[in-house]
């Protein structure tokens, strides 16, 4: 982000002043006025049309819910009939005469809820494959309907009972050719084996009508796929043929709906008006207010930018005569603002120059004394390495004596203690490898075992893949240590320092176990946490200052992906294993 603001600042400052605001009135004022027009048109457009669907959701509601009241009383009725077993006797009975067909048929007339089959929204006809049934009123033999393009047409849909929406080209049916009709199959009763359908004839005219006076909102349409049933534009169509879509419908809102198993459309188109004619009524008043957001603020930007200009030019004059070594004030500055103060100060650094170029050789003499100094330090740092070599040429001079005087065994230990004092002393780098810092612990256990004699065994396991590997100096050895003072020199009884170095998992592993004195849950907790989150503050800590030393290298080394977890038990030892995934070893 940074690098991106110092580009567009390097290209800004190639731009006069003139283009620089001319980018400001465009990036700050154009841009920003017609991005705000257009969220503001988007956002009225976007509750409009929220608004719209939420309008359209509603009347798509009401439309199902209107069709759904209107097929309710047919369905109830078809339900009733349908396990009505005195009338699905009658449908399977034998007469011996149309006479008796027509006397027991009355009967119906006379029975409550059969005799009001018939009403102003639907009329009902049952049908039976019965020969004796005289076609007539409610009654009507099955086969002669049998092949008719109604009954074709239920059958193919293969449901018990379905809706219809039918057209009858030469209908005695002066008002509508239109019809609605609902049949069902009267099989209830397993025990009747004839086959009975009733069918019910909904009003087409009425239901298209009470549609049509409920003056929605939105031109709307029931379909069933993509056949027009009947549509609210107040042109009724009974006596046409249906009408299909044609796909330039603009479409605003579907919803599917079902009446007795049979799949039904519900389409609300986009209404004319809108807030886009409002728009385009205001037209130039809109026009007017875009006009004055865009000329005003070029005509002060226009403005700003002479007051720029005049003043910039004669301080830009006063630069130029530097180059020919002529440092003048500006005799005349006018206006308050801050290129006005720039000029102040042009005049202030004038005279502060006459006043620095006294000065100058002053500075270099300051400088040629940090240098002194700078090669005095240099000098003591070379005689803090001198006691250092001289020790080790003390201890290689009685190492040598104790040769000569057959001491061997003092002089394996001067040797081993030189090794020490040279890891000690010789840090020109912080690295080594596995197997350099494997030789410097055995020469400190060496030394220690000289200390604590039998007391003190010892075993070093590192696998030959680790040997190579390098790790921060005195790392490993600061654990062995810590088992030596804090293990073994606390206990009487002998004890053993195991050190196994190997590749697990694509880690490195290293651990330390003994079998000292050993440390208290609570410590054991402690110290854990210590090692896995040493900060450099812990590093002030009296107590396992030298291990959380090496933890906090060995994390900085591995950028904190080494993690050091510690088992210990009072009186039986301590384990420690250092886990350093491969991709952060060095």
């Amino acid at each position: 982000m940074k690098g991106l603001m110092d580009r567009l600042q390097r290209w800004m400052d190639d731009y006069s002043i003139r283009k620089k605001l001319l980018i400001l009135y465009v990036v700050c004022v154009l841009f920003p006025l017609v991005l705000t027009d257009a969220v503001i048109l988007y956002i009225v457009f976007d509750n409009e049309h929220q608004q719209q669907q939420k309008e359209f959701a509603s009347i798509a509601s009401a439309v199902e819910a209107d069709l759904a009241y209107t097929f309710e009383d047919a369905i109830d009725f078809t339900n009733s009939v349908y396990i009505n077993r005195t009338l699905n006797l009658f449908l399977e009975q034998s007469f011996s005469s149309p006479l008796e067909f027509f006397e027991e048929s009355r009967r119906f007339s006379t029975d409550p809820f059969l005799g009001n089959m018939n009403s102003e929204r639907f009329q009902v006809m049952f049908y039976g494959d019965n020969d004796d049934i005289v076609n007539g009123g409610l009654f009507y033999r099955l086969d002669s309907v049998a092949d008719s393009t109604l009954f074709l047409e239920y059958q193919q849909k293969d449901r018990d009972m379905t809706v219809i929406f039918n057209y009858k080209e030469n209908s005695i049916n002066v008002v509508s050719n239109r019809t609605i009709v609902m049949i069902r199959r009267m099989d209830y009763y397993r025990d009747l084996q004839k086959e009975k359908y009733v069918v019910v004839t909904v009003d087409y005219v009425n239901l298209v009508r009470r549609f049509q006076d409920m003056r929605y909102n939105a031109p709307v349409m029931v379909c069933s796929g993509d056949r027009i049933l009947f549509t609210n534009d107040g042109n009724l169509r009974t006596k046409i043929d249906y009408e299909y879509l044609t796909g330039k419908e603009n479409i605003r809102l579907e919803r599917d709906f079902f009446i007795c198993g049979e799949p039904f459309r519900i389409l609300i188109m986009q209404p004319s008006g809108g807030i886009l004619p409002s728009i385009q009524d205001h037209f130039l008043l809109i026009l007017c207010l875009i006009l004055v957001n865009v000329l005003l603020p070029l005509a002060l930007v226009s403005l700003i930018n002479r007051s720029f200009a005049q003043r910039l030019g004669e301080l830009s004059t006063a630069f130029d005569r530097m180059d020919t070594e002529e440092i003048e004030e500006l005799e005349y500055i006018q206006g308050t603002d801050e290129i006005s103060a720039l000029m102040w100060n042009y005049n202030q650094m004038v005279r502060r120059m006459k006043e620095l170029i006294q000065t100058v050789y002053k500075d270099r003499l300051e400088k040629q004394g940090i240098d002194i100094a700078r090669q005095q330090a240099e000098l003591l740092a070379l005689y803090s390495q001198i006691n250092p070599h001289f020790l080790f040429n003390v201890l290689e001079s009685i190492r040598m004596h104790c040769v000569l005087k057959k001491e061997n065994e003092t002089a394996a230990m001067v040797e081993r203690l030189a090794i020490l004092e040279r890891q000690n002393v010789e840090w020109n780098t912080d690295d080594t490898t596995i197997e350099e810092e494997v030789s410097f612990i055995k020469a400190y256990l060496e030394l220690q075992k000289y200390r604590f004699g039998d007391r003190l065994s010892y075993e070093i396991d590192v696998s030959k893949e680790c040997q190579s590997v390098k790790i921060p100096k005195l790392a490993l050895v600061t654990f062995v240590e810590n088992s030596c003072v804090h293990g073994v020199e606390k206990k009487s009884v002998p004890c053993w320092i195991y050190l196994r170095v190997y590749w697990k998992e694509n880690c490195l592993i290293m651990e330390v176990e003994d079998t000292g004195n050993g440390m208290d849950e609570d410590e054991v907790k402690l110290l854990n946490h210590r090692m896995n989150h040493v900060q450099i503050d812990d590093i002030r800590k009296k107590k396992h200052v030298g291990v959380l030393n090496a933890c906090l290298r060995l994390k900085m080394a591995t950028k904190d992906q080494v993690s050091f977890e510690m088992e210990s038990e009072k009186g039986i030892g301590t384990f420690l294993v250092i886990r350093i995934p491969e991709s952060a070893v060095l």
